[in-house]
């Protein structure tokens, strides 16, 4: 299933693992979009840094 399509997470017929499914995908794709934000990396690596 492509990362991209919407999925209604209200739907209160979804059963428990549709729901897990549909968290991990949701997971998945903000993961995605954060690691390709190269300034927001470079933020995170540097609070890193600091606090070591």
């Amino acid at each position: 299933m492509p990362l991209n399509n919407l999925h209604s997470i209200t739907d209160y017929k979804a059963t428990s693992t549709e729901m897990i499914e549909e968290y991990r995908r949701q997971s998945v794709l903000a993961s995605s979009v954060d690691q390709a934000d190269i300034d927001l990396m470079n933020f995170l690596d540097q609070i890193v840094l600091d606090t070591e």
